[in-house]
């Protein structure tokens, strides 16, 4: 029989003085990880922001004319949910914006990308229902995921 691994956590510990802003009392999902462990991406005000911990530069890679309350990054994707439905999605790669439109609906409560079957998918939760979508096209309206 073989052997489990024990599970093994670093712990780490460094101030970053960054501002950020939140909203809406709930929601919480403005500070992402990035391509590497030394990226970060966050919101403050209508702006997200990426920060490199290593070098501290700060570089502003999307800003809006709304204030996102939900964000998200995967595979080279930035997804930003707002207050009115709004929802943005970049490719920070190709630094070209894919979608720009309202959901419809209300409140962005979250945003995800995930990959499955080798296609990126764009998941987005707001008062009014769900939406999914190719992450690489047209974003497809559903009342349920």
């Amino acid at each position: 029989m073989g052997s489990l691994a024990e599970p093994a956590f670093t712990t780490s510990q460094a101030r970053h003085d960054l501002t950020t802003t939140i909203h809406h009392w709930q929601l919480r999902d403005l500070v992402v990880a990035g391509d590497t462990s030394d990226e970060l991406l966050y919101v403050c005000d209508s702006s997200v922001f990426q920060y490199n911990r290593r070098t501290s530069e700060v570089t502003a890679v999307l800003s809006l004319d709304w204030t996102p309350n939900s964000m998200t990054y995967a595979h080279g994707m930035l997804a930003a949910g707002g207050p009115s439905s709004q929802l943005c999605l970049k490719d920070l790669r190709e630094k070209r914006v894919i979608h720009r439109d309202p959901l419809g609906g209300s409140v962005n409560n979250a945003v995800h990308i995930s990959k499955m079957a080798g296609q990126l998918l764009l998941y987005a939760c707001n008062n009014g229902g769900a939406a999914v979508g190719r992450a690489t096209g047209p974003i497809l309206r559903s009342t349920s995921v």
